[in-house]
């Protein structure tokens, strides 16, 4: 796959699509581009052309020794799409690449064309919650043992996902740079942008899963952006995805095409 300058790194990308609307998708937390596979499988790429990064830290990408946080993701983004020629752009990120897609509105919103936010991780962080500190030790345990892989994650879907794409979920946690997965978590869990996200302007989808233990976060966030438009899907977790690639890509065609509805 190609690497694209942004800013004093290079990160990896995937480009399908001919279309004249141009698509970003970010992944999420000690994961890649890969996560998108199924997804763009089914958008319809005589309309869209699709850019999927590998962030600092992860994939294919490079790996510097600091700026892991969702703002400076969102530079990297920003910087990837100017070095390739594109002014504008729809912006979609599940998770961390949510709360970066966040970020991307409060810092670049004069980029955007659309900004959906699949399962973000919550605006205000999570220091103080019960279950962080926890799940840390558990993801670092099974960064040290993989075969701890299966029962760390299995709260994270509902619909397990194929063997393969279980594969390529392990083989990208451990790819996975220090840098990445410790300043990541720690900058997302102290993160404190709810009170900004009004400001933001593009039109907004928030996507969750009625199964994520985010849910709630989710819900309380998309109160926070203004005229935005909210999706939940059934009997999904956190993993949207790679539970229904086919329901979110017929989600995100729709929401590209016709955006919000106006509020009276």
């Amino acid at each position: 796959m190609p690497r694209v300058q942004a800013g004093q790194i290079e990160l990896n990308y995937r480009e399908a699509g001919t279309g004249s609307e141009p698509l970003v998708l970010i992944h999420g937390f000690q994961s890649s581009l890969r996560v998108w596979g199924d997804v763009i499988d089914h958008l319809p790429l005589d309309a869209l052309h699709v850019f999927a990064f590998d962030l600092r830290g992860a994939g294919k990408s490079d790996a510097p020794p600091a700026g892991y946080s969702p703002a400076q993701y969102a530079d990297d983004v920003a910087a990837a799409m100017t070095a390739l020629g594109v002014a504008t752009f729809h912006y979609a990120g599940t998770s961390m690449g949510a709360v970066t897609g966040m970020q991307m509105g409060l810092r670049h919103g004069d980029r955007l064309r659309s900004l959906t936010l699949i399962a973000p991780a919550p605006s205000d962080g999570w220091m103080g919650e019960p279950w962080a500190a926890e799940f840390l030790a558990a993801l670092r345990s099974a960064r040290e043992d993989p075969s701890r892989y299966p029962e760390v994650s299995r709260g994270m879907w509902t619909r397990a996902p194929r063997p393969e794409l279980f594969e390529i979920y392990v083989e990208d946690a451990l790819a996975c740079s220090d840098g990445h997965f410790d300043e990541s978590w720690e900058e997302m869990g102290r993160l404190h942008i709810g009170d900004q996200l009004a400001t933001i302007q593009a039109p907004t989808l928030v996507v969750a899963g009625d199964r994520d233990f985010l849910r709630d976060s989710n819900l309380a966030d998309h109160a926070r952006i203004p005229n935005a438009a909210l999706h939940v899907f059934y009997r999904v977790g956190h993993f949207i995805p790679w539970e229904v690639p086919r329901e979110l890509a017929a989600l995100l065609t729709d929401f590209i095409a016709n955006g919000t509805a106006l509020q009276e």
